[in-house]
């Protein structure tokens, strides 16, 4: 197709501007450059760089309202907005999107300050400024395009776990590794501390419970590997109880008829499979077994020939090793 072109100076005196249309697109100007053919409207082509594009200015009250402008709302309707919408972001530019509400742009006066940068962001207010939803909906993080950890509208946090039931999930996937690792570097700390910080009394309150769903696993299971430590210096798995009255280190409880509250085991010739070291002025217990029923409190057990299964020493001038009664001893 042959194209028509037609010039026409708007006004010299205001520096030559032209308007410079085809059949298939129009250009503004100030040299009466032909337009781009991509474009349908080239407002770049022959200026010098020094013309900018001003849209409509408009009022609008609320993001959800096409008004003041007339006829139908329109998909990626661009106006300046010069007052603060209900729903929106402030003074600013604005597009009608197909989500039928106006969407802000950044203004000079916001810049980069409203938005999260992928290099981070200063000046920040921590009382208003904050990484999340407005609304009812969990806040999903993702890596590779896959959803690793979610955060849901009452609080609960998820590890690989999309519904998290708890204050915070953390959810194994298949293999053998740990769902969590906590370590520390510093010899005089500890990797995990875990408080139950309610009031004093009678409760049923704890620091930390486990538990295990299989017939060979364990609730709790504690490695110590170093292979020279002695005895009261070091613990795979150590309860201390500060409470002014009784109560105990470690508590264990089984609820069948065939499991163990504390078990203990040592593969080492000269090693404890259980401890309990009592080192107050007296009227602690080291280890304290107890049965309700037909059990049994303490239960000892060695397979070798040459240590006894049950082993209790008192080191002290005065006390006991053993103290056992009953009604059949």
């Amino acid at each position: 197709m042959k194209n028509s072109y037609v010039s026409l100076v708007v006004c010299a005196l205001a520096g030559g501007i032209f308007l410079t249309a085809s059949a298939q697109n129009v250009g503004i100007n100030t040299t009466g450059a032909t337009p781009n053919a991509a474009a349908i409207l080239d407002l770049n082509t022959g200026n010098a760089g020094t013309k900018g594009f001003l849209p409509e200015q408009v009022a609008l009250t609320n993001v959800t309202v096409w008004a003041p402008l007339t006829g139908a709302a329109t998909v990626g309707m661009l106006v300046y907005s010069t007052a603060a919408p209900t729903g929106g972001s402030g003074v600013g530019y604005y597009y009608w999107g197909s989500n039928a509400k106006w969407n802000y742009l950044l203004n000079a006066a916001s810049n980069n300050s409203a938005a999260w940068l992928i290099t981070g962001n200063a000046g920040t207010n921590p009382a208003i400024n904050f990484l999340g939803t407005t609304d009812v909906n969990a806040l999903n993080f993702r890596t590779n395009n896959t959803q690793w950890m979610t955060i849901l509208s009452s609080g609960q946090v998820g590890i690989w776990n999309a519904a998290p039931p708890y204050v915070l999930t953390v959810t194994a996937a298949a293999g053998a590794q740990p769902v969590t690792y906590i370590a520390n570097s510093v010899n005089t700390g500890g990797a995990l501390w875990a408080a139950n910080t309610a009031g004093s009394g009678a409760s049923t309150g704890y620091g930390i419970a486990a538990y295990s769903l299989q017939t060979g696993g364990a609730g709790v299971a504690g490695e110590m590997g170093n292979a020279t430590v002695t005895i009261n210096t070091f613990s795979a798995v150590s309860g201390t109880c500060d409470a002014t009255v009784a109560g105990y280190g470690v508590t264990g409880v089984a609820n069948n008829a065939g499991g163990t509250g504390v078990l203990g085991m040592s593969s080492g010739s000269a090693g404890w499979g259980t401890i309990g070291l009592e080192s107050g002025a007296g009227g602690g217990i080291a280890a304290e077994g107890y049965n309700s029923g037909t059990g049994v409190g303490v239960f000892a057990y060695n397979n070798a020939a040459s240590y006894g299964s049950l082993e209790a020493k008192n080191v002290n001038a005065t006390g006991t090793g053993a103290m056992v009664s009953g009604n059949n001893i």
